[in-house]
């Protein structure tokens, strides 16, 4: 008897005290609690689940997940141009309601069917193998794939699977290197509910972590399994260098034989102009008739054939010696005139057909253009995918989501930092992803500038996921964007 009310009297205490933590996190837990391991992609949503979501001093939301395992509403049969849109949390929607999505919304306000695949904790590699097995699965006609890049994380996971990131403890989803190991989980009837849905249980595991500051330090500095930024930065960096250093010596080389050549063609103009200066063809007919007569005249003279001195019906009128002499020298001197402007002509036409040929040389010769931009880490990513969506006729859009205080500096105050680092010089990878898939020839969207003008309210109070007013954002320059591609070639079946 007194046994049974001492376990009633527990069980009563336990369950207001359960109710008291629950209507105190308003029914909500701060993190997505309904995760199931997967062994290729590390996790997936459990189909049917629910939760209210909370984070801080954010609104109350409500997820649910349809009975596929991604947020929303049940998805409808398979449709013409039906957008499938692949991400992470940002594309999930943490902290925002089902249909305040970007998704939901672009669905709504341009009466598309799109589907929100987006599953927190999943990286570059994840985002491929689930575009892959979608596109098989659902095998609709010209189907169009919004792949989001969310670049606070995705950079540094291309070489780390989620499997190898994350680990399933009751629902949760945790850092490898703070899971416990298999053999420290002690299994009992009702864990998953109490560790997963307990408010109490939640209360009392961050009591008893809260005592704990170097762990969260620790945490909070980064794990392995995370990657780090500044590998990314440095190689942006460096690669960016290397790209002004290359341009500037392209232009310089450029900017030379085009001085180069314009000295020839120059050189060439003033050849051309003084040999049609001094062609007969340019002269006055009778200067030239009477150039042709003196030089017939120096001809004979030089031939000892001057013609006064052999006509003897004016012997008298015959030129003296002295006279003579004088008419060989100026003879002589005009006939070496004549020679010498011969052999300058001769070196003139020579020079003149020595530039022609270097100039059509010059025109052949292929000056170094300026180097393309680096290449982005996902460009062997990107060609992988665009291979994949061409083989299933789905045209591909890659989308570039940057993080809060990318966007605007401002968003450092929300944690506590009032002097936080520049951070648009990392912006640099979001140019460097958008250049290599244009050069492969895949559409490419960089929301910053439409999330900056959503600013301020674009993201949540202490946390980098997006409000509903930067889903709406996100949602319009999507949109946008869209209407703005070709409808997608039909595929081969």
């Amino acid at each position: 008897m007194i046994a049974g009310q001492l376990a009633l009297g527990l069980s009563i205490g336990l369950a207001l005290t359960e109710l008291g933590f629950s209507l105190r996190d308003h029914h909500a837990f701060p993190h997505v609690n309904f995760y199931v391991a997967d062994p290729e992609l590390g996790v997936r949503l459990e189909p049917g689940a629910s939760m209210n979501f909370k984070l801080g001093d954010n609104p109350l939301t409500e997820i649910t997940v349809n009975s596929q395992g991604y947020r929303g509403p049940e998805w409808p049969a398979p449709s013409p141009g039906e957008v499938l849109v692949i991400g992470d949390s940002q594309v999930f929607g943490l902290g925002v309601n089902d249909a305040q999505t970007f998704s939901a919304v672009l669905a709504a306000k341009r009466d598309l069917t799109v589907l929100n695949a987006g599953v927190p904790t999943y990286g570059p590699r994840e985002y491929l193998a689930l575009t892959r097995e979608l596109l098989e699965q659902r095998d609709a006609e010209g189907p169009r794939v919004v792949y989001v890049l969310n670049f606070l994380n995705d950079p540094f996971e291309l070489d780390r699977p989620n499997r190898e990131r994350h680990a399933i403890w009751d629902g949760w989803a945790v850092q490898i290197e703070t899971a416990p190991a298999p053999d420290e989980i002690t299994q009992f009837p009702g864990r998953h509910w109490l560790m997963s849905r307990s408010h109490t249980v939640y209360a009392a595991r961050r009591w008893w972590h809260s005592h704990d500051e170097a762990w969260f330090a620790r945490v909070d500095r980064g794990l392995p399994s995370e990657g780090d930024w500044s590998d990314l930065l440095v190689e942006s960096e460096r690669t960016h260098a290397e790209l002004a250093a290359a341009t500037a010596t392209a232009l310089q080389l450029r900017n030379e034989s085009l001085t180069h050549e314009q000295r020839l063609t120059e050189e060439l103009a003033a050849i051309e102009a003084r040999l049609e200066r001094s062609s007969p063809l340019n002269q006055e007919r009778q200067q030239r008739r009477q150039d042709e007569r003196q030089i017939d005249a120096d001809e004979d003279i030089l031939r000892a054939r001057p013609g006064g001195i052999v006509r003897s019906r004016y012997s008298e009128a015959a030129r003296n010696i002295t006279v003579t002499a004088e008419a060989y020298r100026a003879a002589l001197a005009r006939k070496r005139e004549r020679e010498q402007a011969a052999t300058e002509r001769q070196e003139l036409q020579a020079r003149a057909a020595v530039l022609r040929e270097e100039l059509g040389q010059a025109a052949k010769v292929e000056l170094p253009e300026p180097p393309e931009l680096p290449r982005s880490v996902f460009e062997d990513h990107f060609v992988e995918l665009r291979d994949l969506c061409e083989l299933h006729g789905a045209e591909l859009l890659i989308v570039m989501l940057p993080f809060d205080v990318q966007v605007s500096s401002a968003e450092w105050a929300k944690y506590g930092v009032d002097d936080g680092p520049d951070l648009s010089p990392t912006l640099v990878l979001l140019d460097d992803a958008v250049a290599s898939a244009t050069k492969l020839g895949i559409p490419a969207l960089d929301v910053t500038r439409a999330l900056r003008a959503a600013e301020p309210g674009a993201f949540l109070d202490g946390d980098i996921h997006m409000t509903p007013k930067g889903h709406q954002a996100f949602a319009d320059a999507l949109g946008y964007e869209l209407a703005s591609l070709p409808e997608p070639e039909s595929k081969s079946k």
